[in-house]
């Protein structure tokens, strides 16, 4: 399951075909007055209970702008690896669950 920033959600769909397992694409029609799309701003925002959200969707990486406060706290508080990370965007994974 992958975590997405909306604006590549489309991208991702088509490229990894029905195995692919976006968390969300580009389809504001269908996304915008669901609970869907508030957990999504939620998890975004690292607002209250994101991070457990993060983990109830089973997301095990997350493809994401690199300067944003989410990654950031991914990385350095919740230990998640960086298995992509450049100037624009950053592709992080889940630690192992012991």
């Amino acid at each position: 399951r992958i975590f997405n920033s909306y604006n590549v959600g489309g991208l991702l769909d088509h490229a990894l075909g029905p195995t692919g397992r976006v968390y969300i694409d580009g389809r504001g029609d269908l996304h915008a007055r669901g609970a869907h799309t508030a957990t999504y701003r939620s998890i975004t925002g690292c607002q209250a209970g994101w991070y457990e959200a993060l983990l109830e969707a089973d997301v095990e990486l997350v493809i994401f702008p690199t300067r944003t406060r989410l990654a950031h706290e991914l990385v350095t508080v919740h230990g998640w690896t960086s298995l992509h990370l450049d100037k624009g965007w950053c592709v992080l994974r889940r630690p192992r669950k012991s």
